[in-house]
C-alpha cells in the first residue's frame, strides 16, 4: 500500500510524492494522519534556512487516528483502531539534545505515520486541530519549569503566537506561585526600555534577535535570568560585557514534560482554538506555507485525512 507525502530534499523545493505506507511494528502504531500545523521550522526547513542533510518528510505538529497497532508489545488500553491521538514529536538526539521529526528524521505530513507507543497521548473527543498543539504547549509551558524556582517581576518579549501560548501558562502558574508578569513585544520594548533599566528579575524571549539580546539586559535586574526558548538558526551577537558586568544567568528551555503539556491541553482546549487558522487539503499544501509565511494571526493547517 501507498501513501503520500511531502518530501524535501536539500536545496530543492518540497514536493507531494507518492511514499510507502509504514507498517506497525512491535511497539509501535499507525496513524491515519488528521492534520499538521505548520510552524516556523517547517517553514525555515522549506526553504533551505535550515540546513538537512537527507530527504526527509516535512512537519511535526500532528494528530492522527490509530490505525493498525502492532503485535507482540502491549499497548495501553486507548491505543486502538479509531483512537485519536496528540503526538510528541522529539527523540533523543546526539549529545543528549532533541531530535525532532520533520527535522532530524521523517515528520508528518504524509497521509500515515508509525510512532512509538510512548510518543503517543489520549486525545479523546479534541478537534484534531487542537490536539495538533500538543507540542507547542510543551515548548510554552518549558518557561514555567525554569520560573517555579524564581519569584519578582518578569517580562515576556514576543508577539506571536508562541508568546500567546507563553503568556497563558505563565499567568496561570503566576497567580499560583506569585509572581508579576509583564507583555510586550519588542516595538513597545524599544519605546520603553531606557525606562525600565533593572527593572526586572527575569525575562522570557520568544523570538532571539541581537536586538532582543540588547535590550533584556538593559531591563534585568544584577543577577537577574534570561530565558532563552528560540531555535532559530544561525549565531546572534551579543555584548558579553553586559551580561557579566550586571552577572545574568541565561538558561535555554525548549519544553516542558509531554504529559504536562497535555494536561493543561485537556484544560485550555477553548483558548487553543482561538489560535487556529485556516486550513488547506494536502493537495494545496503550497498555498497552506504561503499563509504561514504571511504571518502570525492564526496557525496554519494542513489537513491530511478526514475523520
Amino acid at each position: 500500500m501507498s501513501s503520500q507525502a511531502l518530501i524535501k530534499e536539500p536545496g530543492r523545493s518540497p514536493r507531494l510524492e507518492i511514499h510507502a505506507r509504514p507498517k506497525a511494528t512491535p511497539g509501535t502504531a499507525v496513524l491515519r494522519v488528521a492534520t499538521v500545523g505548520l510552524c516556523r521550522t517547517d517553514l525555515l526547513v522549506a526553504d533551505d534556512s535550515i540546513k538537512i542533510t537527507t530527504p526527509l518528510i516535512l512537519g511535526h505538529e500532528f494528530s492522527g487516528w490509530v490505525e493498525d497497532v502492532g503485535s507482540g508489545a502491549d499497548a495501553p488500553a486507548w491505543i486502538a483502531p479509531g483512537a485519536l491521538a496528540a503526538v510528541n514529536p522529539t527523540a533523543t538526539g546526539p549529545f543528549g539534545a532533541d531530535a525532532y521529526m520533520g527535522l532530524d528524521f521523517d515528520g508528518s505530513i504524509a497521509t500515515h505515520v508509525r510512532v512509538p507507543f510512548g510518543k503517543l497521548h489520549d486525545a479523546a473527543g479534541m478537534d484534531p486541530r487542537v490536539a495538533a498543539y500538543l507540542e507547542p504547549v510543551a515548548c510554552a509551558l518549558g518557561s514555567v519549569d525554569v520560573l517555579r524556582t524564581l519569584r519578582g517581576r518578569g517580562l515576556l518579549i514576543g508577539g506571536n503566537r508562541i508568546a500567546s501560548l507563553t503568556e497563558q501558562a505563565l499567568r496561570g502558574d503566576g497567580a499560583k506561585n506569585g509572581y508579576d508578569l509583564d507583555v510586550m513585544d519588542m516595538d513597545e520594548l524599544r519605546g520603553c526600555a531606557a525606562e525600565l533599566a533593572c527593572a526586572y528579575d527575569w525575562v522570557v524571549e520568544t523570538n532571539a534577535t541581537q536586538e532582543m539580546f540588547a535590550l533584556a539586559a538593559l531591563v534585568l535586574k544584577r543577577r537577574g535570568t534570561l530565558v532563552v526558548k528560540s531555535r532559530h538558526p544561525g549565531a546572534r551577537a551579543i555584548e558579553v560585557r553586559d551580561y557579566v558586568l550586571k552577572e545574568i544567568s541565561v538558561v535555554g528551555r525548549t519544553r516542558s514534560g509531554f504529559p504536562e503539556a497535555m494536561s493543561w491541553l485537556r484544560s485550555h482546549e477553548a483558548f487553543v482554538a482561538g489560535l487556529i487558522g485556516a486550513e488547506f487539503d494536502i493537495g494545496d499544501w503550497q498555498r497552506a506555507f504561503a499563509a504561514a509565511n504571511a504571518g502570525e494571526a492564526g496557525k496554519t493547517f494542513i489537513k491530511v485525512n478526514g475523520a
